[in-house]
């Protein structure tokens, strides 16, 4: 019973970690009511203190994640009482540890946690959590540019993968896309890394579309050669459904945006001819599917193509102060305004708020100089 509650405190845990890091709303609710139950039965059923200890550090090192307020003193006492416990539950402690120190941006830790869970699982045979372990320390390098590094961390991740069919954390797609474009882009095990992409459901990218300067569509790894779209209309158009995202736009919305002078009753057609031209153009990058029509909405399907204004657009909605990596890169995208290519009142918006960003990303860059 006793392991029984503990394993379920672990999965309920898990599949909310996940979830969170997939941006969703989560409660450990669960988790906590496992941990409780598991903490009652081995004080009331203990054959010896080894269910104690262990009760207590497990409850302890997962409650960093879901308890506010000061947490040194938590911290202090996982590490107080890792050897009191062996080598299975070190490492289950320690990549918790780590798993909390990334969530909380303390990179150095999260690194130091994650190398000695390595230390300690290559020694004793334990891959499940070498393996997580060297994602973090992938992901880490990654982000600091040390691709050196990265480079070896991902094999290494990759193959432990491979080897124990450990493919479920590639679905924290926040987390693992990183890792595999890099692969992908590193030509790092092509066929296992072609594999795992196709169990995450992550699509290669197809196509670069610029919006900073001049509006133009490349072939992914040929940014020097646009793609050729002859109508002007055409690539207002693609550029409004851009503009859209997500939610999409209606056939009158369409209409309205790009053909805002003509009243006439072949504009919804010439939207429709125009919207096909569209995925026939797109199609010679390889794209299939490229624009979704769901209850009368139409949007660009952005799976396999990437844009220069998204970290401006991912600047916007997370509203986080800027940093020299944040600054740098956006000062090297924008290369003028907006869309600059269309007189478009729907584009107001976003053109203004990227200026701004652009013009904060100038300031703060003079401030560091």
């Amino acid at each position: 019973m006793w392991y029984g509650y503990l394993f379920a405190a672990e999965i309920h845990y898990q599949n909310a970690f996940i979830d969170m890091a997939n941006g969703k709303d989560v409660s450990y609710e669960t988790t906590i009511r496992y941990f409780t139950l598991a903490d009652e039965y081995a004080t009331l059923f203990r054959k010896s203190e080894f269910q104690l200890r262990w009760a207590k550090i497990l409850k302890l090192t997962y409650s960093l994640t879901f308890t506010s307020g000061h947490k040194e003193e938590i911290e202090k006492e996982v590490f107080e009482r890792l050897d009191t416990v062996g080598d299975m539950f070190k490492i289950i402690s320690l990549m918790r540890l780590s798993g909390y120190y990334g969530a909380v941006s303390d990179y150095a830790n999260a690194a130091k946690c994650a190398a000695m869970v390595i230390d300690v699982g290559e020694k004793t045979d334990m891959y499940l959590y070498v393996t997580l372990a060297y994602g973090i320390l992938a992901r880490i390098a990654l982000a600091g540019g040390n691709f050196e590094s990265a480079n070896l961390y991902t094999k290494r991740l990759l193959e432990l993968c491979h080897e124990n069919g450990i493919y479920e954390y590639f679905e924290a797609r926040k987390d693992y896309d990183p890792i595999l474009k890099f692969a992908y882009r590193s030509g790092i095990d092509p066929e296992i890394t072609g594999e795992i992409m196709r169990f995450a459901g992550y699509k290669v990218k197809k196509a670069y579309i610029k919006t900073f300067g001049g509006f133009a569509v490349f072939p992914y790894a040929d940014r020097k050669s646009p793609l050729k779209i002859q109508r002007k209309k055409e690539r207002e158009l693609l550029a409004f459904l851009l503009d859209a995202g997500e939610a999409g736009v209606t056939k009158e919305q369409i209409c309205d945006a790009v053909w805002p002078e003509s009243e006439s009753d072949d504009v919804k057609r010439m939207a429709r001819v125009y919207l096909s031209q569209i995925r026939k153009d797109l199609s010679v990058l390889g794209i299939s599917d490229s624009i979704v029509c769901h209850e009368k909405m139409y949007s660009l399907c952005r799976d396999e193509i990437e844009c220069d204004f998204e970290p401006f657009e991912r600047a916007q909605k997370e509203k986080s102060p800027l940093n020299a990596d944040t600054d740098a890169l956006l000062l090297s995208l924008y290369s003028g305004e907006y869309l600059a290519d269309f007189e478009a009142f729907w584009a107001t918006a976003k053109r203004i708020a990227y200026r701004k960003l652009y013009e904060e990303a100038v300031r703060l860059s003079k401030m560091e100089a």
